[in-house]
């Protein structure tokens, strides 16, 4: 939240006005006269949305009044204040740390794969879905075909969810070895500190038959 104090401005209440750009505020003068209306501040207490493609991290948070310099004033130097304390911009980053896949399977059968997911953030990340894939071609995490998901409600900054998920091999899968990763987060639906490292991949490969 962002405390906002606007002093020595002609302004006794603010309203939202959607036409201003994220994180701004318009205040509206009063349509009556009023001489000691210009000396009384303007105190509100208004949410800021931190954008998505700020990094981790401590920042200062600062408030200008009449940013775009369309009131006259005289003196057009004081209209500034950044707060006394920094903000710590805090994100999840989660991490697939370990996936393991049986030596062979059968097609439309069911195979067990062992998995981690560990958020190494700083923030709790919540409704986390777990994507699995098997390509018969690319080691890439996430390459090839979805074959099932697993989903964590809540995971804890430093927290790590270790299971065992059952996954289906399609019927219409063709016989022959296949990578299996694992990808948290696919849709990127979590905003996260870092965004290159949701996935992982077995080793070796499966060799899935009829």
């Amino acid at each position: 939240m962002a405390h906002v104090v606007i002093a020595n401005k002609k302004a006794t209440a603010y309203t939202p006005n959607s036409a201003l750009q994220p994180n701004e505020w318009n205040t509206r003068a009063p349509t009556y006269g009023c001489t000691a209306c210009a000396r009384q501040p303007t105190i509100f207490t208004n949410p800021v949305a931190i954008p998505a493609f700020i990094a981790p991290g401590s920042y200062s948070v600062s408030v200008v009044a009449d940013y775009e310099q369309r009131v006259a004033e005289s003196n057009e130097g004081n209209n500034g204040l950044t707060a006394f304390s920094p903000v710590e911009i805090r994100r999840a980053d989660l991490l697939v740390t370990a996936i393991t896949a049986p030596a062979t399977g059968s097609i439309g059968k069911t195979i067990a794969v062992g998995n981690t997911v560990k958020n190494e953030g700083m923030a709790t990340a919540t409704a986390v879905r777990v994507s699995f894939f098997v390509s018969p071609v690319s080691p890439t995490a996430g390459q090839g075909r979805l074959i099932g998901t697993r989903d964590i409600a809540s995971l804890p900054a430093a927290a790590s969810s270790a299971v065992t998920t059952t996954l289906t091999l399609p019927a219409n899968l063709e016989p022959g070895s296949y990578f299996v990763s694992a990808v948290v987060d696919v849709a990127g639906a979590i905003v996260e500190g870092e965004e290159g490292n949701n996935g992982r991949t077995a080793d070796g490969q499966i060799l899935v038959g009829l």
